[in-house]
């Protein structure tokens, strides 16, 4: 995954059913990240999300637009709701998650966020979480500034409140929480 040519072997592999196993490297982050299967020439660590909903979910979505994986570290307490705010967020990008690398009881799956809330009701260990880029067929591909632009002209039309909101939402395919924090910025 990282800037070599394993990303195409790595998912040959994967398409065959094969386990591919990491080896252990400097950080779990580089480690996930090559076993992704994914091609891509750059990333974005953001490390540990805040503890707020709210920050969590304003974090995530503005990096939703990024062409290259996103890569979380969380704990175990935390895991769950780290993985619903992805949800929320991107409910379609595809996730890998790694627990405990290089230990004895190292996990990998591979899904979306719901299907990883599922799969991972119980947990121990430290986590790698690693959400695909964005691609241009993403419905989340708009930009703050094009869902500020849609709520000017909305209002200017003589909507407000939700409807403001839910017409945003239905116009840019953004979620409910990034458009209505963008409106209450634009009260302000």
């Amino acid at each position: 995954g990282i800037s070599d040519p394993g990303a195409s072997l790595v998912k040959a592999a994967l398409v065959a059913g094969h386990t591919v196993v990491p080896l252990p490297g400097a950080s779990a982050l580089t480690t996930a990240l090559s076993i992704t299967g994914w091609s891509f020439d750059r990333f974005l660590f953001l490390g540990f999300l805040p503890r707020r909903k709210t920050e969590r979910i304003s974090v995530l979505e503005s990096v939703i637009t990024e062409p290259g994986p996103i890569v979380i570290y969380e704990s175990p307490r935390r895991l769950k709701a780290t993985l619903e705010a992805i949800n929320e967020v991107v409910p379609d990008r595809q996730l890998v998650i790694c627990r405990e690398l290089t230990k004895l009881y190292e996990e990998t799956f591979r899904g979306t966020a719901a299907q990883s809330i599922n799969h991972f009701s119980t947990v121990r260990g430290e986590f790698v979480i690693v959400i695909k880029g964005a691609t241009e067929s993403n419905s989340t591909m708009i930009t703050d500034k094009e869902i500020r632009s849609v709520l000017n002209n909305l209002e200017s039309q003589g909507l407000s409140g939700r409807s403001l909101v839910d017409q945003t939402v239905k116009i840019t395919k953004a979620t409910k929480n990034r458009v209505y924090r963008l409106s209450l910025e634009h009260e302000q």
